[in-house]
């Protein structure tokens, strides 16, 4: 299936200089697949396929990994098409050591205190670690190269090594790892800076003093979603008939899932027998719930579609997200979103757009479930807010426009 439907992007519409300037725009991710579960790496995959349709010839370096807790190899080591995007898989030398967890701790303990060798001993320990994918990012020499997400080794080592106009889509928000010193010299060592959200802006601009690089408050463009004709389980088929909460993406402690199960746990007997609550993702942690919590893993597209369609509306109990990808889809669908409120970014997305309600702790969650299973009008209202707001904010020809007319910016500042 096309993930860019025929018409979406009208190319007669917008002639931009990039296209004839630049020989290539190179993208640089850990992962890249249509299988791969996260909100960076899907918008990079919608980026690259969908600057293709503008004639931009678009190129990926990444790994052959697709877990990034292991990176243990699962694509095919070399080059390949998908959707008109060359990629380029190198291999991983060797997958994060077991002991990981127990060395991230320990430096993030006191992340001021560190000094650089320790910093960089944890980088390249969180991977994924590939010297030959680090040497093609220094080989390149024409073109764009733009670095997704600001966190793994690919893109501290790879910012360094380029000598490329350099564009970063940081992904960032405040978590224990981006106190490391390292990071200043990749946030002001870029030539321009792709943000998803203005919490993103504002928190990137405080910690790294980077408001003079150019910059762009770009979101996520998302594609026009069409029926897949993939078999839908008989599992997701019975659930999709009854009343659920969704939740999608990585099943995880740092998603607040555990959070989310059991708050829904404990107010079983104010909820309706029938209500589950449901995980669509991943599941990365060990994970305890009642029948009532439906744990399916990772899911098809036409499942998840199926999913999003049926469900009452979304929930996102995550606290640390650069943006919010699930929660455009859902309004897609014009399903109402409940998101926690500690997360900058979510929170900013619907309180913009009037598309959901917002949960603080117990009461707040307990009383947005009852308030949007209760009543049907005012959850189709804020699903419709959501999706007309998606719609203009975010709609992919859009953004495209946008991003291109950046790119050129950086381009023309760099030749300079």
């Amino acid at each position: 299936m096309d993930p860019i439907q025929t018409g979406l992007i009208q190319l007669t519409c917008i002639e931009h200089e990039v296209i004839s300037q630049l020989t290539s725009i190179t993208y640089v991710v850990p992962r890249y697949g249509e299988d791969v579960v996260g909100g960076a790496e899907s918008a990079a995959r919608t980026l690259a396929e969908a600057l293709v349709t503008f004639g931009v010839r678009v190129k990926v370096i990444t790994t052959t990994a697709r877990d990034y807790s292991t990176w243990a190899p699962h694509y095919a080591r070399g080059e390949s098409t998908l959707n008109g995007v060359a990629v380029t898989r190198f291999d991983v030398d060797r997958e994060r050591p077991a002991n990981f967890s127990r060395h991230y701790r320990r430096v993030l303990a006191h992340p001021h205190s560190a000094d650089f060798e320790e910093e960089k001993a944890l980088i390249w320990d969180q991977g994924p670690d590939s010297l030959e994918m680090l040497d093609a990012i220094a080989k390149l020499d024409e073109g764009i190269i733009v670095f997704y997400p600001y966190l793994y080794l690919p893109t501290v080592e790879g910012v360094a090594r380029s000598s490329l106009p350099k564009i970063l889509h940081p992904a960032a928000h405040d978590e224990p790892i981006i106190d490391l010193s390292i990071f200043k010299r990749v946030f002001t060592s870029v030539d321009g800076l792709v943000y998803q959200t203005k919490a993103e802006r504002s928190f990137v601009e405080r910690r790294f003093k980077v408001g003079q690089i150019p910059s762009i408050d770009l979101g996520m463009g998302i594609r026009s979603q069409s029926a897949s004709n993939d078999q839908v389980s008989d599992r997701v088929a019975d659930i999709a008939r009854g009343k659920y909460v969704l939740v999608l993406g990585r099943v995880g402690k740092e998603k607040g899932s555990q959070m989310a199960a059991t708050f829904f746990e404990s107010a079983l007997d104010i909820f309706p027998t029938e209500l589950k609550l449901v995980f669509a993702g991943p599941i990365e942690d060990d994970f305890v719930a009642s029948e009532r919590v439906v744990l399916l893993g990772r899911v098809s597209d036409s499942e998840r579609e199926t999913l999003l369609r049926n469900c009452l509306f979304l929930l996102s109990p995550s606290f640390q997200e650069s943006f919010g990808l699930v929660i455009l889809e859902a309004w897609q669908f014009g399903k109402a979103t409940l998101v926690n409120g500690g997360c900058e970014a979510t929170s900013e997305l619907v309180e913009s757009s009037g598309g959901g309600l917002l949960f603080d702790d117990f009461q707040s969650f307990v009383a947005a479930i009852s308030l949007l299973v209760e009543d049907a009008e005012l959850a189709n209202q804020l699903g419709l807010a959501g999706r007309n707001y998606g719609e203009v904010r975010y709609g992919l020809d859009g953004v495209i426009d946008r991003y291109l007319t950046f790119i050129e910016g950086v381009a023309k500042i760099h030749e300079a």
